[in-house]
């Protein structure tokens, strides 16, 4: 590829001798190629500022040598930086972002940058004119009428670098990042203790990266990985509606069901043979509901609390353990102030295998009082609920997860879907 800017000098790395490029008049620093050492260019040759390291493959291939076309002006990729940044309160919270040097063959530069959150951004410098510091408030003046609030303010350090750089850049070198908003517009301050400076942004669509470096594969590449994240939409739509269905169902099955039994009864611990109701059964393989619930009012914290067996012997005498229910009352106090725990009601599910008079046996076991009221209630021929319900709940979750794996990637805040589509393209 033919370079549209000139090398305007060139120099020799003071580390191994590879010649370097100058193309802009106002570069203070060079990447060595091929010792990744940091090269202040100033008088007749080169000083070794630092060493560097070998940057890892950009996330997307773009590379010092690049051309592209941003609002009608041709661009040469000159550079690009990996900053680090962390969160001053919690270090161990850090993330990275690149951003691509790009200079005109007026003399023009402004920065490409990417990063998770945020996507491209397209930055050119912004005049400062009037004083502020960086380090504190909630609002950064850009001109006299215009203000960006701060969104986020917090350390960061270069990474590493390579190309042409217009700044003396070292590993390492550590700098205030400031980000904000104002009219729809992004703005970042770059602060360190020898330079301020002020960038306004604006978001670069996939379209727009892929014709401005003219790579067409990108839009065919783009356009297909559309029509698959399409198809997880539908899909998700479809999910969602099943769950719905699921949901409806549910809610219809919650209302099936013959009330046969709803009887009171007294149930006493000194009771020798249990309580027995009769119930009768005309359909076998229907869910049938035993509903229990405790009248007598319980007293808080008892030591013992009341457990009711109950049982069911079907027309042949073959007698079932249906359930165990535990009641209780319990009260306290902790940080967020008094509490109380209380359980009255229980149920029970029992398909019939049976049809015909079946003897419902219910007995006291354990009582802090000799005897207990207990409301008995029996339905029959039940449509389960919860089953649709389970189905409804995993028809949403499928559907949230189709939904999530279809969302457009290149909002501001993500933009990794370009980068999986043109990682390979290098």
């Amino acid at each position: 590829m033919v370079s549209p800017l000139p090398v305007l000098k060139q120099i020799q790395c003071p580390n191994c001798g590879t010649n370097l490029n100058q193309r802009m008049y106002n570069t203070q620093t060079l990447v060595c190629p091929s010792c990744n050492s940091h090269v202040t260019f100033g008088g007749a040759s080169g000083q070794e500022v630092s060493p560097g390291i070998r940057l890892p493959e950009a996330p997307v291939p773009i590379h010092p040598g690049d051309k592209a076309t941003f609002d009608g002006m041709e661009y040469f990729v000159l550079g690009r930086v990996i900053y680090q940044g962390w969160d001053p309160e919690e270090p161990s919270d850090k993330w990275t972002w690149h951003e691509w040097l790009l200079g005109g063959k007026t003399g023009r530069l402004v920065w490409l940058s990417y990063s998770p959150d945020e996507g491209f951004l397209l930055s050119s410098k912004v005049r400062i004119k009037l004083p502020f510091d960086p380090r504190f408030g909630t609002t950064i003046p850009v001109d006299e009428k215009t203000n960006f609030w701060v969104k986020e303010r917090y350390p960061a350090r270069v990474f590493g670098a390579e190309g042409e750089l217009t700044w003396q850049a070292k590993r390492g070198d550590q700098l205030l990042m400031v980000e904000g908003m104002s009219s729809g517009a992004n703005y970042s301050v770059q602060f360190t203790e020898e330079e301020l400076e002020m960038y306004r942004a604006k978001q670069v669509k996939p379209e727009e990266l892929a014709q401005a470096f003219g790579k067409p594969e990108w839009l065919k590449q783009l356009k297909r990985q559309t029509e698959i994240k399409g198809g997880y939409r539908i899909a998700a739509m479809i999910a969602i509606l099943m769950a719905c269905v699921g949901f409806a169902f549910a809610a219809f099955a919650a209302t099936t069901g013959e009330k046969v039994i709803d009887q009171k009864l007294t149930l006493s611990n000194a009771a020798e043979t249990p309580s027995v109701i009769p119930v009768t059964f005309s359909q076998t393989g229907r869910p049938a509901v035993i509903s229990l619930e405790v009248l007598t009012s319980l007293p808080a914290n008892s030591v013992i609390t009341p457990e009711i067996d109950v049982s069911i012997v079907d027309p042949d005498g073959k007698r079932t353990d249906l359930t165990t229910q535990e009641f209780w009352h319990e009260t306290g106090f902790d940080d967020e102030g008094s509490w109380t725990d209380k359980r009255a009601k229980g149920s029970k599910h029992f398909v019939p295998n049976k049809e015909g008079t079946h003897q419902l046996e219910i007995s006291l076991e354990d009582s802090p009082y000799p005897t207990i009221d207990v409301q008995v209630q029996v339905k029959r021929n039940e449509i389960l609920y919860t089953w649709f319900g389970c189905y409804g709940i995993l028809a949403a979750l499928l559907g949230g997860g189709l939904f999530i794996l279809g969302a457009p990637k290149f909002t501001a805040g993500a933009a990794s879907g370009l980068l999986e589509m043109i990682g390979d393209d290098d």
